[in-house]
């Protein structure tokens, strides 16, 4: 349990350190790495915790996109390198 939580937390982290280098180079916006991590500290209502779920399921996909990127990198570095 100690091992899926660990790695859950690996990847909501690289998610979200992903994100925020995308929004603060490419996009150039001046964005809240905490703000991005956690979002609404406190939800008031239902779209308050809608945009929550939202924002961790956004930034657990710039993970596992950045994550299968760069297996497809590797696999064809390895078949194109003779």
């Amino acid at each position: 349990m100690k091992e899926l939580l660990l790695r859950n937390l690996l990847i909501l982290y690289l998610g979200v350190s992903l994100r925020f280098l995308f929004y603060k180079i490419i996009k150039r916006r001046d964005v809240d790495f905490q703000r991005l991590l956690h979002g609404i500290k406190c939800p008031k209502n239902k779209n308050d915790e809608i945009f929550n779920y939202k924002n961790d399921f956004t930034n657990r996909l710039y993970a596992i996109i950045f994550i299968i990127s760069i297996v497809i990198i590797i696999g064809l570095i390895q078949k194109y390198k003779n």
